[in-house]
């Protein structure tokens, strides 16, 4: 006859082994009592000996209050107290193990080569939880630069649970020393691999933490993965590269311009070279000077592009008014058509960025925008409120102070059904109107009285 455990396998076995003392061994109903009375024993005595007597206790309540209790209470670098703690790193229960991390980061004093001694024997331990635990903890407690940790750290890469893997990461990029080549090679590794989402965007941190600024290799393997199916995945890759990339490298500029224009790339991979773009150049070059107008040129293209992704075109707009100054009439005369672009998102972002970008007193402009409001443009705009939220800010930033159709305009949308377009409203009002319009005070007046009723 086949046993449970036969059926399970022995490794499945021995994690629900591992798990089961959590699960069966209920916190005590008088957790918090024996809590307050061990708080209050070690406060009246000053001796922590029956605390670290609780570490060992049969209740796993009662080993996770004693475990919080000496992370507020011990005296720095106890050596009792960090080798009690130490000892909990291991334990069955997940919350003493994670509070045992809280508490031994509290009390031993960072670099103590015995606590980091201790940590790096553990993560050749036979329970993956506590190779995690140990993992998670080095960061905390390591000082930067320290080669002990960091190779112990880099090995664990290899393990096959991916939550140990990720917590090596984290430390990894809390504590190796940046350019460190070691390092660099095993994250650049472990990002080609594959593995999970989790694990490939904790890797792109790690790298944007570790890598030398402007390193070729890293940029560009961060930049293949803007490709990747997982989104979370493409974000941190995003989150990585500006920290990276440096603008001043016209390869490194070309190539983004050339995944924007690959049709063959997913939109998002697209989208979020367009976004990098915006973020690198105008972080480094400012607006309006040198490469910024290579780039400028291809962005605004994109954006006029009506066969494009609607994605793609909206990062471009974006991207744009990131780099571009304000005041620069031909890209907002360039971005004027797309007001009554046939997509919403194109629509919102084009409008978004008149509020940016458009010098005040742009005639253009504001006679694009009026219709969305009066009721005469007999578009779907007028229905969508952050559509008229968008028109009504940007209106507050453009039209002319004093300009008697924008106030009038701006005056009737006080009583729009959206809370936000109304409180729009009432900002613009403030850019907009001059000062002692009585039209102006009544209608606020109005709505104030409105509000407290």
């Amino acid at each position: 006859m086949t046993c449970f455990g036969d059926m399970l396998g022995d490794e499945l076995t021995k994690e629900i082994q591992a798990v089961l003392p959590e699960c069966l061994t209920p916190v005590s109903d008088n957790a918090d009592a024996q809590a307050q009375h061990l708080q209050h024993s070690a406060h009246s005595s000053g001796n922590v000996q029956q605390l670290l007597e609780k570490l060992v206790d049969g209740d796993s309540g009662v080993r996770w209050e004693a475990t919080k209790a000496l992370g507020q209470l011990a005296t720095k670098d106890d050596a009792l107290v960090v080798s009690g703690l130490l000892g909990r790193i291991a334990d069955p229960s997940r919350l003493v193990r994670n509070d045992a991390v809280e508490a031994l980061v509290q009390v031993s004093v960072r670099g103590n080569s015995a606590v980091v001694a201790s940590l790096l024997e553990l993560l050749s331990h036979e329970t993956w939880y506590v190779r995690e635990a140990a993992a998670r903890t080095l960061g905390r407690a390591t000082t930067k630069g320290d080669v002990r940790a960091t190779k112990g750290l880099v090995r664990v890469l290899k393990d096959q649970r991916d939550e140990v893997v990720q917590s090596s990461l984290g430390s990894l990029g809390m504590i190796a020393r940046r350019g460190d080549p070691k390092v660099v090679d095993a994250l650049l590794e472990q990002l080609g691999s594959g593995g999970s989402w989790v694990t490939k965007s904790a890797t792109a941190s790690a790298l944007a933490q570790v890598a030398e600024f402007g390193e070729e290799r890293v940029v560009s393997a961060l930049l293949e993965k803007l490709n990747e199916p997982h989104e979370e995945v493409r974000r941190a890759a995003m989150a990585a590269l500006p920290h990276l990339a440096d603008a001043s490298d016209r390869h490194l500029i070309d190539l983004l311009i050339d995944t924007l224009a690959c049709t063959s790339s997913i939109p998002d991979a697209r989208a979020a070279a367009a976004s990098l773009l915006g973020k690198v150049v105008g972080d480094a070059h400012g607006p309006g000077r040198g490469i910024s107008t290579i780039v400028v040129s291809a962005l605004l293209m994109h954006a006029r592009n009506a066969a494009e992704n609607w994605l793609v075109r909206r990062a471009c707009i974006d991207a744009l008014t990131q780099i571009v100054p304000k005041g620069q009439v031909d890209i907002v005369h360039g971005l004027l058509p797309l007001v009554h672009d046939q997509d919403t998102g194109v629509r919102q972002a084009a409008i978004e960025a008149f509020t940016l970008l458009a010098p005040r007193g742009h005639e253009d402009i504001v006679c694009a925008l009026l219709p969305i409001l009066d009721g005469s443009g007999g578009s779907d705009d007028e229905r969508l409120p952050f559509m008229r939220k968008a028109a009504v800010e940007a209106l507050g930033a453009v039209a002319e102070v004093g300009d008697a159709r924008v106030v009038q305009v701006v005056l009737k949308t006080l009583n729009d059904p959206s809370d936000g377009v109304r409180e729009a409203a009432g900002e613009a009002l403030k850019r907009v109107s001059e000062a002692g319009d009585d039209a102006v005070l009544e209608a606020l007046l109005s709505e104030l009285m409105q509000d407290e009723g």
